[in-house]
């Protein structure tokens, strides 16, 4: 009787390692099938926001194109000899471009404000220039001075409409004198 004793305890404690470790198995098993699963989901989720990107990419790059090669018909502007726009010309739409234009009005950031509050300048050609406060590179400009004006900056992962935050750095041909400014108080997607 005490050798069949021993025999159960013997397979007793047999039966209860081998369901430890199939329940081990099992559970990594488990893990493993879950996190494989969650991995194939974030590397589909990737290449969907991946083509997404490539999409805007493409329009962007399809958006300059059109905008290359439809703008000298758009414009009215005269072009000199090298080829830059001169006065009158619509506002830069490539970073680096410039045109030529000259000064509407120079009044402060908000209207019966002191200069102190900030400054901003209306362009001819419908450009605008905000800052503020009251910058010395504009302290001598006046209405109807010419300047040059480049294109510096377009923000990015703009809210669909919202085209504020370009900065424009626009010399005085008259004072030489060179203002770096957004065209808005706030840029895309703030106040």
């Amino acid at each position: 009787m005490e050798l069949q004793e021993q025999k159960h305890k013997y397979l007793k404690s047999l039966l209860i390692t081998l369901a430890g470790i199939i329940f081990i198995a099992g559970t990594g098993f488990g893990v493993w099938w879950w996190q494989n699963g969650e991995l194939q989901k974030q590397q589909s989720d990737s290449d969907t926001r991946i083509a997404a990107m490539q999409k805007q990419i493409d329009d962007l790059k399809k958006e300059q194109t059109t905008t290359t090669t439809t703008k000298p018909a758009q414009s009215t502007a005269n072009t000199n000899p090298s080829g830059s726009a001169t006065e009158g010309s619509s506002l830069p739409t490539i970073v680096g471009a410039c045109t030529n234009t000259s000064i509407a009005s120079i009044q402060t950031r908000l209207p019966g404000s002191p200069s102190s509050m900030g400054m901003s300048v209306n362009y001819d050609n419908g450009g605008y220039q905000v800052s503020y406060d009251n910058p010395a590179s504009i302290q001598d400009w006046q209405k109807s001075d010419q300047v040059k004006m480049c294109l510096v900056s377009i923000p990015t992962n703009c809210p669909a409409g919202d085209n504020r935050g370009k900065v424009y750095k626009t010399t005085n041909l008259k004072t030489n004198e060179v203002w770096e400014a957004p065209d808005a108080s706030h840029s895309c997607g703030g106040a």
